[in-house]
């Protein structure tokens, strides 16, 4: 026995090192390597299992219960252990970011190697009382298993009496260090009161729990005091300093005081001393929150709701006035003053500054609110919400500032903002009272020191207070401010008008006046001092006060009745009203005659208005309002003999001049009298004005009667005004002459008709000879100049001869030889014009094209590029001769460079035109006859300008422009000779940019079909370009091939760049040669050549450089006869598959093998597509036609995809994107090829007999290469049953497989139902019918409770055999629990002992204990139970069920038999074998099989 045991030894300590080693395997893995964790969670889990058994035959062969229980307790806790941690750790790899899980991790680590501990003293425990029992054991050995149990006792009691009577230690906080702000200080309170609370739960608790809570809070709130102490070392207020020292000592002794109650407690549990502890615990908790009211007091915003509630010390007025509302404003910037001196206040002291200042803000906006609503004026109601709105954004800011401040009044930003805050305030409250009761700002006018004041001074000044009552009387509608302005504006005008009415008075020397204008100021004051108290009273009075509002409105009416009397009285104005009937009856000269001395009399009457000095106000008005009268009866005179038809023309043209300049008289008239009344007698410019008027008017009269007699004069000329003018001035002018002339000749008949003429004649004919000594006054020219001094006299003379001649024929109206004499005087007048124009402005021809007298232009002459070079640089030529105008000495010179510069324009027109006509390009055509157009339409413009310039010389204007329709000829001849005669040259396009890199293969092929386009280009367009456009593309394609050369030497290909360089070269020399002579065949096949050597040089370079693939078509795929099998559909899906594998290795593989493996992928899938589209025109079955085809599709699609992708690849192999684009292509292929061949399947599902048929065939097919083939048919007649058992359903749980060593493996069998790898306890029943089955995962292992460390202090071994009493109790309690769901039969995944063995056989219930993790999930699904760990709610419970549990033989181990269970799908295979090894190939064989 003693050799056994050792050996038992020996093997159990291997085995729980193993357990120990794979526990702290898995421990290390667990958070980030899965397959070591994996490896040590089976080895830990096969080492605990295996310990398990070894242990329980140890313990079967130790005598003594109590060390058999030990042992299997030990074995259990290390098995737990081992479950702990796989469990935790497989919720640690689930999410690494769980730190419980990992928390839980380690602890399983812990508790495992704690219990291998145990286990192995326990093992050595039992060996020692084994040797004893084999043979004696000596003194010594027995004096150490005496003292080991010793230790052992001593060790329980002390963890119990710690359990039991614990203390709450007095832990001191750590020191505090830096800075303590408000908040660290709120954060620890909340700590505080948080243990608080926790404390006060003691009587729920155990004594360890209390105590731990005690020390807790014991901590925290020596921490609260030394932050305390701290806090009061760094503010600067004294009285806060001392506030908090004494808030730190008192925390200090209620913390001690804390403490000593909850010891107490401990010591002797029971009301009294709860009752002390939960006082302590009140006054700490009060203590401490006093302690942040003081430190870091909470604001709240006063609302209007709280400001006028009852007991709040205010009322709400019944009737609000702006009066109320200005002093409640007052009162808040009185209490803000407190808050501003907020770095001098406590924080307590700042929270009740703040709150009384919130509070005057709401009781400021209560009012407000109040009376907007009382008030009717929109305006008005609109702005005391605004100032509501404002005003509690000004309060909430303040508060919050204050709050901030008082967190944390270190901080400078803190402070600014709170300045801020209560300067809004102030503000706010500023504009309240200056929009609400603006009285303050209400002044009677001051004195204005007028001096020197005129009547229309005092006239303007009266109107001005008049405008300003009348405004005020709108008060109603007005807000006090806009009231207290107009009332402000109105007294200041008032005041002003009352110093100017005494100003006036001294200055007036009639006593009489003086004395009224002294009373009118007085009366002006005493309304103006009424008038500001009766604003007061209104603004104050608010918008109810109707009696205030009444006296406002008469006091203002008063004020501007006084005014207005005031004005008529010194203030008189002439009226200068007109009658508008006009005169009746005919208008002789002689009425017009009596009529202007009757105005003139009146003019003069009484002297008034040419002595104004010496006249009353009155009587200059009354003499100005005849005057006036008189002269507007003479105007209405004029205006109705204007109308008569015996008033020749040219007298109603004086008539009508007459009238306006009458009533412009008559105007002015009474503008100068209404002057000298307004400045005054003693205003001496305003008196002469008038009088110099008076006689002005009189001699306009005297004009006006002697204007009704015909005759003409002679218009002086003035030998120059010094204007500017130009030719074409003169021009005008001088054909104005000439046709003033001519009327003069036609109007010899009529004498009022001639003097008209004649008059008008005469003006232009002076104007003229003042224009001419103008002109050469002027013209830089000196022998133009000189011709127009000569000019001048002679048109003065011939302007004289014709007045001379017309007044002759007007005195003698039949007199023949008075006629011939108009007709020469004026004849010589347009002669001495004509002479003078000739002189000064030419007028250039222009010459006209040929083209007509060629006749057929095609057949006409040939022009040759030569010639029309040449006609090219003689326009040139003579178009810049024309450029040359400011060097010319005279017109003439610039009119003749104009002439033969049309005629050079008009000759290139032609040859132009001509070219065009002999040329076979009809683009090319029509770029020439475009330019002959454009040269015939230069030619008029050429000269039109020149005629412009003629016209005006000095006008900056004609010599930009004659300078531009030059430069825009000259332009337009090179621009055609440019596009007729271009030239090319190799240089880059700019389409490719060196970057350092070597461009792509997508680059280079872009590059090299730009050159292959433009060369395309160029072949067909040639025929039909113009030169121009043929260089344009010749230089676009000699750029794209330079950028298409460089790109090649970027990416390294020298030798292809050296190629493209040469054809570059060569087309260069052919566009040159084709443009030289565009019409020469020979050079346009040239040019052709060039083009397509250049196109087969890019189309080898680019074979060299970027490969291409081609789409493989399955219409090109020669099948044959033969119909299509599967096998050929497996063969070519495999095929297709391979190849793009091989294609996914492109990375490893130039760029010509990916090419051709994405080839081969291309034409193999086509092959497969096409048996694909060939098996589907062979189904008869349409559904599966329809599938066929679109696997068909879809692999065609698949297959263009990845062609583009391998393109796409090899456009560009380095970039990320398409490497995984093809990679993804090559997968989408293989789908397809994958989803074609499944659809080419046929669905047996409704025929079982094909179907099984089916299934066998797959099942072969799978066991076919296992090394079960021998037994193929067996074991794939097992799956195929075993599967169709599942009736449709792909959960494979359902299916349990057993593996059992012994037999052969065709002795290998599927079993109905479930069979579990366990026993049936002993003495418990080994069959039950209709089970009911309770599956649980909880402790039946040990009978003693697991305290961990807990002592145990007893004072003899019968308190011990208590504690061990109750524990058994424990777990019978348990046992009951389980037997009162009603259940036959308990399952449990961990150990079942021999307490609750023996409690189940006496019950009748079945028990089978340390079920398989995996067994015992899959029985409670198919038994349709659930896995439990508690029992005190057997109505939650979901019971399993099956019909029959039976204990059966499968060689020589016994099973359990679940029979008849809900999950009729379920069965068991069950396998045999002569090796393990044999068997777990069978099983992964057998399981290949299954899915």
């Amino acid at each position: 026995a003693s050799g056994g045991g050792a050996s038992d030894k020996a093997k159990v300590r291997d085995l729980a090192k193993k357990v120990a080693a794979n526990t702290a395997k898995c421990v290390k893995a667990a958070p980030t390597d899965k397959r070591t964790f994996v490896e040590g969670a089976q080895g830990a889990g096969a080492n605990a299992k295996e310990l398990a058994a070894e242990v329980d035959k140890l313990a079967a062969d130790t005598a003594d219960p109590a060390q058999r229980e030990a042992l299997r307790a030990a074995a259990a806790k290390v098995r737990q252990g081992v479950v702990d941690t796989v469990g935790a750790g497989k919720k640690r790899l689930a999410n690494p970011n769980d730190a419980a899980a990992q928390q839980a991790v380690q602890k399983g680590g812990g508790d495992t190697a704690r219990a291998v501990k145990e286990l192995l003293a326990a093992v050595d425990n039992a060996l020692a009382d084994g040797a004893g029992a084999g043979g004696a054991p000596s003194v010594e050995q027995a004096s150490k298993n005496l003292n080991d149990k010793a230790q052992q006792v001593e060790a329980i009691i002390d963890r119990v009496n710690d359990q039991l009577a614990p203390t709450s230690q007095a832990r001191e906080a750590a020191p505090v260090t830096g800075a303590v702000s408000p908040a660290d200080l709120e954060g620890t309170a909340e700590d505080v009161l948080r243990h608080i609370k926790q404390l006060r739960a003691h009587p729920d608790k155990t004594p360890r729990e209390v105590a731990d809570d005690g020390s807790d809070l014991h901590e925290v709130a020596d921490k609260f005091a030394k932050q305390l102490e701290a806090r009061g070392r760094q503010v600067p207020n004294a009285n806060e300093q001392q506030k908090l020292g004494g808030a730190a000592r008192d925390v200090k002794a209620a913390n001690a005081d804390t403490n000593k109650a909850t010891n107490d407690y401990l010591k002797q549990p029971g009301q009294p001393t709860s009752a002390t502890l939960g006082r302590e615990l009140d006054k700490m908790e009060a203590l401490v929150r006093a302690t942040m009211d003081q430190v870091k007091p909470k604001l709240t915003m006063a609302t209007g709701e709280t400001a006028y509630a009852p007991g709040s010390g205010h009322a709400m007025p019944a009737h609000v006035t702006p009066k109320h509302v200005k002093e409640a404003a007052e009162q808040m910037k009185r209490d803000n003053a407190d808050v501003k001196r907020a770095a001098e206040l406590s924080p307590a002291e700042l929270a009740d500054a703040a709150h009384t200042t919130s509070g005057d803000a709401a009781r400021l906006g209560a009012l407000l609110d109040k009376l907007g609503a009382d008030t009717d004026h929109a305006g008005l109601r609109g702005a005391l919400a605004g100032h509501k709105e404002r005003l509690d954004d000004a309060n909430r800011d303040l508060i919050d500032a204050a709050q901030a401040h008082i967190n944390d009044p270190s901080d400078p930003d803190v402070a600014r903002r709170l300045a801020a805050a209560t300067a809004e305030v102030d503000r706010v409250a500023d504009d309240i009272i200056a929009d609400v009761a603006p009285v303050d700002a209400l002044q009677r006018g001051a004195a204005s020191g007028a001096r020197d004041v005129t009547p229309a001074q005092l006239e303007r000044t009266g109107n001005e207070v008049l405008d300003r009552e009348k405004r005020l009387l709108g008060h109603p509608d007005m807000t006090p401010a806009e009231v207290v302005a107009a009332a402000n504006d109105a007294s200041q005008k008032a005041a002003q008008f009352g110093d100017e009415l005494r100003a006036r008075a001294k200055q007036v020397q009639n006593p009489e006046t003086r004395a009224a204008l002294a009373k009118a100021a007085d009366d002006i004051d005493r309304a103006n001092d009424a008038q500001v108290a009766a604003t007061r009273d209104a603004v104050l009075g608010g918008p109810r006060d109707a009696a205030a509002r009444k006296r406002l409105d008469d006091a203002d009416k008063a004020l501007a009745e006084r005014t207005r009397a005031i004005l008529d009285e010194v203030c008189p104005r002439v009226r200068a009203e007109r009658d508008a009937t006009p005169h009746a009856g005919h208008v002789s000269p002689a009425d017009i005659e009596r009529q202007g001395n009757a105005c003139k009399a009146a003019l003069r009457k009484d002297n008034a208005l040419t002595a104004p000095e010496r006249a009353t106000p009155k009587q200059l008005a009354a003499a100005a309002d005849g005057a006036f009268r008189d002269i507007d009866k003479l105007e209405r005179m004029l205006d109705a003999m204007e109308g008569q038809d015996d008033v020749s023309p040219g007298t109603k043209a004086k008539i009508k001049a007459a009238k306006a300049r009458l009533h412009d008289a008559d105007d002015r008239l009474a503008e100068l009298a209404n002057d000298a009344l307004a400045l005054g007698p003693e205003a001496a410019a305003p008196r002469k004005a008038l009088v110099d008027h008076v006689a002005d008017t009189e001699a306009l009269i005297d004009k006006i009667i002697d204007d009704v007699k015909p005759r003409a004069e002679v218009a002086q000329s003035r030998g120059g005004t010094g204007a500017k003018v130009a030719p074409r001035q003169l021009a005008e002018l001088g054909r104005q002459v000439q046709a003033a002339a001519n009327d003069v000749k036609a109007s010899k008949a009529d004498p009022n008709a001639l003097a008209k003429k004649t008059d008008a004649a005469s003006k232009l004919a002076a104007q003229f000879g003042d224009a001419v000594a103008d002109r050469a006054n002027a013209e830089t020219r000196p022998a133009v100049a000189d011709a127009l001094k000569r000019a001048q006299p002679k048109i003065d003379a011939a302007n004289r001869r014709m007045v001379a001649a017309s007044n002759a024929l007007s005195a003698k109206p039949k007199d023949a030889k008075a006629q011939q004499e108009v007709d020469a005087a004026a004849q010589a007048l347009i002669d001495t014009v004509q002479d003078v124009l000739d002189t000064v402005n030419p007028k250039p021809k222009m010459a006209s094209s040929q083209l007509k007298q060629r006749g057929d232009l095609a057949k006409a002459k040939p022009v040759t590029m030569a010639q029309l070079e040449r006609d090219a640089k003689d326009a040139a030529d003579a178009v810049r001769e024309v450029k040359k105008f400011r060097e010319k000495a005279s017109p003439k010179a610039t009119a003749k460079d104009a002439e033969d510069a049309s005629r050079a324009l008009a000759a290139f027109g032609d040859d132009l035109a001509t070219r065009a006509a002999q040329t076979k390009n009809p683009r090319t055509r029509k770029a020439l006859v475009d330019a002959a157009r454009r040269m015939h339409k230069h030619n008029p413009a050429l000269l039109a300008a020149t005629e412009k310039y003629l016209d005006d010389p000095d006008s900056a204007a004609t010599q930009d422009d004659l300078d531009g329709i030059c430069d825009l000829i000259l332009a337009d001849i090179a621009d055609t000779m440019a596009e007729l005669r271009p030239t090319v040259a190799i240089a880059p396009s700019g389409n490719y940019r060196s970057t350092g890199r070597a461009p792509s293969g997508d680059e280079l092929a872009e590059l090299g079909e730009r050159v292959k386009v433009d060369c395309t280009d160029i072949e067909n367009g040639m025929a039909n370009m113009t030169p121009k456009e043929l260089a344009a593309a010749g230089q676009k394609a000699l750029g794209d091939a330079d950028d298409f050369r460089a790109a090649l030497a970027d990416a390294k290909h020298p030798k292809e760049a050296a190629l493209i360089a040469q054809r570059n070269k060569e087309l260069e020399r052919a566009l040159n040669d084709a443009l030289a002579e565009p019409e020469d065949a020979a050079r346009q096949a040239a040019l052709k050549k060039a083009c397509e050597a250049m196109r087969a040089a890019v189309d080898e370079v680019l074979g060299r450089v970027r490969p291409r693939v081609a789409v493989a078509s399955p219409d090109a795929v020669q099948l044959g006869a033969k119909p299509v099998t599967p096998d050929d559909l497996a063969a070519s899906c495999a095929a297709v598959i391979k190849a793009a594998d091989e294609t996914q290795k492109f990375k490893s593989k130039p760029v010509a093998a990916t090419a051709a493996d994405a080839d081969d992928l291309s034409k193999k899938a086509a092959r497969y597509a096409a048996q694909i589209k060939k098996l589907a025109e062979q189904t008869p079955n349409a559904a599966q036609k329809k599938r066929l085809m679109d696997a068909y599709h879809d692999l065609v699609d698949a297959n263009e995809g990845a062609v583009a992708a391998a393109n796409d690849y090899l456009g560009d192999k380095d970039a990320p994107a398409r490497q995984r684009a093809l990679d993804d292509a090559c997968e989408n292929v293989k789908r397809a090829a994958r989803a074609a061949l499944e659809a080419a399947a046929v669905d047996h599902g409704d025929d079982a007999a094909a179907l099984r048929t089916d299934l066998l065939c797959i099942a072969r097919t799978t066991l076919s290469s296992k090394i079960v083939h021998q037994d193929m048919e067996h074991f794939a007649t097992l799956a195929v049953d075993a599967v169709l058992r599942l009736r449709g359903s792909t959960n494979l749980d359902l299916i349990h497989i057993i593996k059992k060593q012994g037999g052969s493996i065709r002795d290998s069998f599927l079993a109905d139902g479930f069979l579990l790898e366990k026993s049936i306890g002993v003495g418990q029943p080994k069959r039950i019918e209709n089970a009911k089955i309770l599956i649980a995962n909880t402790a039946m292992d040990s009978d003693r409770s697991k305290l961990h460390g807990v002592k145990v202090r007893t004072d003899s071994t019968a308190q011990v055999a208590a504690v061990e009493d109750a524990e058994r109790q424990k777990m019978l309690a348990k046992c009951r629990a389980i037997v009162d769901h009603g259940v036959n039969v308990f399952i449990n995944r961990q150990l079942i002992y021999n307490l609750p063995e023996q409690f189940f056989a006496d019950a009748g219930v079945m028990a089978i204990e340390h079920a398989d993790f995996d067994g015992i999930d899959r029985l409670a699904r198919v038994t349709g139970g659930e896995i439990v760990s508690t029992f005190d709610h057997p109505e939650r419970v979901r019971l399993g069920t099956c019909k029959l549990i039976e204990e059966v033989m499968i060689g020589e181990d016994s099973l359990i038999r679940f029979s008849g269970v809900p999950q009729t799908e379920a069965c068991t295979l069950v396998l045999r074998g002569a090796t393990t090894h044999l068997l777990d190939e069978a099983e992964r064989s057998l399981h290949d099989a299954l899915c």
